[in-house]
């Protein structure tokens, strides 16, 4: 008879006769781990959890069957019901096993069982808050198997709050000592391929611990470079990476790591030199025994496939590959991490060893804010951990310490030097004093305040009592002024102080006294003051010096003093915009006048519709005043005549709206625009590439239709003709670079007018900065980028077509035409349109000050703030941020007080930063806003605006 015994799945003896007492031994010996292989171990309801497969390991795995998800939340109460089952199965079956595994289909989860000692059980209750044999889930990263559900979820370990701590109890705690030891547990005690597989995933999902739920390859290298910490690497391996030869670590790779990825080799079983021999006890043979290994059985697939996520780490930790993980980093940061710990205890350390001084408190407060930066590696536990134990020392020496101080002040003598000293001093021990129990710190402020009361009140005292002989008229009003400076510049620091209340009290009660008295007077001097010979602004200066502190500003009294200040500003405003609408008439009406006197002055060899105006005309911003003109020194006269320079103009009877035949394409209204001068309505700028097309649109019509009537001194259009190109190419054939190493330029056949090719050409920085803003429009402006170019290059085309048709339809001659070439040519130089009665946009913003008066300066800081604002809609990287101007500064001006630039700083953010500042030139050219300059290109004209500037011209940011 045979009797066949498996146990695992490494071993099988056969016994037959006499043998078969001897299993029976065997098999009662072993009866714990039969029960424990097979079998069901508990169950509570439809439930059950088989035994152990594995044996009684070091973390058994527990399958559990049963209707549905056991992890749900709907069937938390059978999950707390069978986990009481278990630990109560296990301690009679695996007696000493602390964790389990329960898995249930495809989730697993780790549980931690309380001891079942009476004793322990209850000691573990009062610190978790749990019923003794209550299972509790572990802190540390959990080995789930593809697809688990609670990856990540951590519990919190409870530490006793500051109160049960008992702070100051006793001064000399011992220090804790970082790092704390890891729980996680070690390879050597797990047997088995699974069991060893197991350990190793707990130990690499810790460097997830701070980003639940993602894969490694999501997760920071620095994150997972904690699992290389000493502290795991040694509850782990037994060693730190470091420690570790690198053979080691490379047969550790091949081996043991290889066996959880699936890509360690398999070996054939070795078979035992006995082979199959018989067993003969007392010269009768019982029986044989195969006594050679079996093969293990494989790991599941899900092992390899969460190891996965994996390969890249330990491939370069520990095959010795290159990469973010390679050994040389790995070890510059263990040794990081051993830096922080040691700074860590050595601050500790000294705090517990430290006197009470305040020298030794500062150094406690400033490691309890350095925790984070000096010891980064140290997990949130810890770092709590060493700022609440600096905080108990702080609280223990506080006490000492504040005693120290208030017994070294003494009363001394009653001089200001004596209390700003005994005020800086408490200034000192502010954060000593807020670490002291309430009562205590009641105590000692209170002795402090009647210290430095006693000492301020004479002071105080002494510096009010002139205020009772002030008189009540102006000149006590000013003496009165004087007094309230100087006393805050003196007491200023002490307004918390009661003695400081009572003075206040009393220059209040002077103020009520003496101000009411001189009210009327104050009133006659504001009415009489003239603005603009700068009587109003000192006036203004003057009610700062009555009213010193800001809090005086806010009282009845001074609003009473400022609102004749006010209703007098009001009315010379008033004045001022009534002169300047009245000046600006005169300035249209003398324009018009002069425009129709040049237009009469017909100088051959002109053809009969144009004229010749020479470098004599008026500016046309001067101002008839008495039968005389005011001469107005700016350059910008009607066709630049005040430069000298010769310019043949049409006559300004013929031009009319609708002169031009632009038809009726899409940019019909855009092209009138320009021929009528209306700049504002013009919705790019000169720099834009829309304007280059309508400027090398006209060019080319003009010289293909138009070649005539261009100047003797026309110009020739170039273009770059390669003379020697060159192709660089890889091993592979593919091109990698190509040239050209020398050219030449040849005429195109196309001529320009020499002073429209120059205008059109007078910026070639901003012109090369223009792709760059386009493309950025089109990444900005929201839509496909892709189909806002192709948008972009239609416009274009279709501006050239526009102006290509325009020129022939109008006629060569025609006067319109040259009104139009001659705006393209103001608009590109940044000057104002020429209108239809050939006299320019003016405004309130361009007239000259009256004689004897200055020039009325505009709201610079809006109008930049505007400006920039607008601008930074085509900025690529950069967000300006709206309102961030600060105060400008009018740098020069021209020969009549305008502004010919102003600056101011700027605040932007970018993708890298949240805030940087700047610094932003606005230029003006004949009083208008010509260019925008900021500080990281200071070459680069930005051009603004255009419906901003007229609205500047127009006076709306007076």
């Amino acid at each position: 008879m045979q009797i066949q015994n498996r146990v695992g799945t490494d071993r099988a003896v056969r016994v037959s006769g006499f043998g078969v007492a001897c299993a029976f031994v065997i098999a009662t010996a072993m009866l714990p781990q039969v029960r424990a292989q097979a079998g069901e171990l508990a169950r509570q309801a439809q439930w059950s959890v088989d035994a152990p497969a594995g044996g009684c390991s070091s973390l058994p795995v527990l399958q559990v069957k049963g209707p549905g998800t056991l992890f749900d939340a709907g069937n938390a109460a059978q999950l707390a019901s069978l986990q009481g089952a278990v630990v109560n199965a296990l301690g009679r079956v695996c007696p000493g096993v602390t964790e389990v595994i329960l898995a249930n289909g495809r989730t697993r989860k780790l549980v931690r069982l309380t001891p079942l000692a009476k004793d322990a059980s209850a000691a573990n209750a009062a610190v978790s808050g749990a019923s003794p044999g209550t299972p509790v889930e572990t802190t540390d990263r959990v080995p789930l198997l593809s697809g688990a559900t609670n990856r990540g979820s951590r519990a919190s370990t409870r530490v006793p709050n500051e109160a049960e701590r008992q702070p100051g109890a006793d001064d000399r705690e011992a220090p804790p000592h970082f790092p704390r030891q890891s729980s996680l547990p070690s390879l050597s005690s797990a047997h088995g391929a699974q069991a060893k597989c197991d350990v190793l995933f707990r130990w690499l999902e810790t460097g997830k611990a701070s980003t639940p739920g993602r894969r490694v390859g999501a997760a920071q290298p620095t994150q997972m470079l904690e699992i290389f910490q000493d502290r795991a690497m040694t509850a782990v391996f037994g060693r730190t990476y470091d420690g570790m030869e690198n053979s080691a670590r490379i047969e550790l790779y091949e081996k043991t790591f290889g066996t959880c990825t699936g890509t360690a080799r398999r070996t054939p079983p070795q078979r035992s030199p006995i082979g199959n021999k018989p067993i003969v006890i007392g010269g009768v043979r019982i029986g044989a025994i195969n006594v050679g290994q079996q093969p293990e059985a494989p790991l599941p697939p899900e092992y390899r496939q969460e190891f996965a996520q994996y390969n890249e780490l330990l491939h370069e930790a520990f095959g010795g590959s290159p990469g973010r993980y390679e050994p040389s980093a790995v070890t510059a940061y263990v040794q990081q991490v051993r830096d922080g710990m040691k700074w860590a205890n050595e601050e500790v350390t000294t705090a517990a060893e430290a006197s009470a001084t305040l020298e030794a408190f500062r150094r406690m407060q400033s490691a309890e804010g350095e925790a984070g930066q000096k010891a980064p590696q140290l997990t949130a536990a810890e770092r709590e951990e060493l700022r609440a134990y600096l905080r108990r020392r702080e609280v223990a020496i506080a006490p000492t310490i504040a005693k120290k101080w208030l017994a070294g002040r003494t009363d001394g003598t009653s001089d200001l030097p004596s209390a700003k000293a005994l005020a800086a001093s408490h200034a000192e021990v502010g954060g000593v004093l807020a670490a002291l129990e309430p009562e205590e710190r009641k105590r000692i402020e209170s002795e402090y305040s009647e210290r430095l009361e006693r000492q301020l009140t004479p002071l105080m005292q002494a510096a009010t009592a002139p205020l009772a002989t002030l008189p009540a008229d102006w000149q006590g009003a000013r003496a009165f002024g004087v007094k309230e400076s100087a006393f805050l510049a003196e007491f200023g620091e002490f307004q918390s102080t009661s003695s400081y209340a009572t003075a206040a009290s009393r220059f209040d009660a002077t103020r009520e006294r003496i101000f009411p008295a001189v009210l009327p007077e104050w009133r006659r001097k504001v009415a009489a003051s003239k603005p603009q010979s700068g009587e109003l602004l000192a006036l203004r200066d003057d009610l700062r010096t009555l009213f010193v502190a800001p809090a005086d500003r806010a009282l009845p009294l001074f609003q009473q003093f400022e609102e004749p200040v006010r209703q007098r500003q009001a009315q010379f405003d008033a004045a001022m915009a009534a002169d300047e609408q009245r000046r600006l008439a005169q300035a249209e009406r003398a324009a018009a006048e002069e425009a129709a006197r040049t237009s009469g002055e017909a100088l051959a060899p002109a053809p009969a519709d144009q004229v010749t105006v020479r470098g004599t005309s008026t500016s046309h911003s001067g101002v008839r005043t008495g039968g005389s003109r005011a001469a107005n020194t700016s350059s910008a006269t009607l066709a630049n005549a005040a430069s000298g320079k010769e310019e043949t103009l049409v006559s300004a009877g013929s031009l009319r709206p609708g002169g031009l035949k632009t038809g009726s394409g899409p940019d019909a209204e855009l092209l009138n625009a320009i021929y009528e001068g209306a700049f504002d309505k013009i919705r790019f700028d000169r720099s834009s590439p829309e304007f280059a097309a309508i400027g090398s649109g006209y060019i080319e019509a003009f010289s293909g239709s138009c070649k005539a009537q261009l100047p003797a001194n026309r110009v020739e259009l170039t273009e770059t003709v390669c003379d020697a190109p060159y192709v660089i190419t890889n091993g592979y054939g593919m091109i990698v670079r190509e040239g050209c190493s020398a050219s030449h330029k040849q005429g195109t056949g196309i001529f320009a007018d020499p002073k429209l090719y120059a205008a059109l050409n007078s910026n070639p920085i901003q012109q090369a900065g223009s792709t760059l803003r386009v493309f950025t429009d089109m990444l900005t402006g929201g839509g496909n980028p892709f189909t806002a170019g192709v948008n972009l290059v239609a416009n274009v085309a279709q501006m050239q077509a526009d102006v290509s048709q325009m020129v022939p339809q109008t006629g060569c001659t025609n006067p319109s035409l040259i009104q139009f070439q001659k705006n393209l040519e103001r608009f590109a130089l940044g000057q104002g349109g020429l209108r239809l009665n050939h006299t320019v946009e003016m405004g309130v913003a361009l007239l000259p000050a009256t004689p004897g008066t200055k020039y009325r300066d505009s709201d610079y800081r809006r109008l930049i703030d505007d400006l920039v604002n607008e601008q930074g809609k085509s900025w690529a990287m950069n967000r300006y941020i709206p309102g961030s101007i600060g105060a400008t500064q009018v740098e020069k001006r021209d020969g009549i007080g305008r502004p010919s630039s102003v600056s101011a700083e700027y605040a932007y953010s970018s993708l890298f930063t949240a805030q940087q500042s700047g610094r932003v030139t606005l230029s003006f050219e004949e009083g208008r806003p010509h260019c925008l300059y900021f500080s990281d290109q200071s070459n680069a004209c930005r051009t603004p605006s255009n419906r901003l500037t007229s609205a500047y011209i127009r006076g709306e940011y007076r």
